[in-house]
């Protein structure tokens, strides 16, 4: 099956379209965009909608059944693919990945996955991120410390970490020291 690949860019200006095979990976379709565009690989990150398109990823995985496709050419001034296969193999690699990196939330989320602790070192922006918080704290409630005091107002994140340590509760504002939220009669903070 042959794909016919839409790219464009922030600004919703078509760069170029190219053909692209189903058996293709990530890498093979960046080459052929960076021969239409001139953008060299490692400087460029591609979106199909909101998945990323990593360099070994299988094309038909990523498309499906769909001929036509548009994707969205992302200029980075970072390899990402570089740091994505890096942290793949070592989530503490995210330690001395550059902040745009460690700002990015797919590139923290599949760090977590492996292993919790990656949160330490992401972005500050990605501590107050809510999904990365709660990905967290499921895997490793001990983690609570290191996530954005903001957080500290959402029920379902809270409720991740102050059963455990019951000490916190005195930390937490009045509002959420009330909010009883849904099933409040069986469920209390303490």
């Amino acid at each position: 099956m042959t794909y016919e690949v839409r790219v464009m860019s922030m600004a919703s200006n078509s760069l170029c379209a190219v053909a692209a095979e189903s058996e293709w990976q990530g890498r093979d379709l960046k080459d052929a965009i960076s021969t239409s565009t001139k953008v060299p690989v490692r400087k460029m990150k591609l979106l199909f909608g909101t998945t990323l398109i990593r360099a070994t990823d299988k094309l038909a995985n990523i498309f499906g059944e769909s001929m036509e496709v548009e994707v969205l050419l992302v200029r980075q001034e970072v390899d990402f693919d570089y740091w994505l296969d890096e942290i793949s193999r070592d989530y503490r690699r995210l330690r001395k990945a550059p902040e745009e990196i460690r700002a990015d939330q797919q590139v923290v989320l599949a760090a977590i996955e492996q292993d919790a602790e990656a949160i330490k070192f992401a972005s500050e922006s990605i501590k107050a991120n809510r999904e990365c918080a709660l990905e967290a704290l499921k895997k490793n409630w001990r983690l609570y410390s290191f996530l954005d005091l903001n957080l500290w107002e959402d029920r379902d994140v809270v409720m991740l970490f102050v059963p455990h340590v019951p000490s916190v509760y005195a930390k937490l504002s009045s509002e959420m020291k009330s909010d009883r939220g849904p099933g409040a009669s069986s469920v209390a903070f303490v």
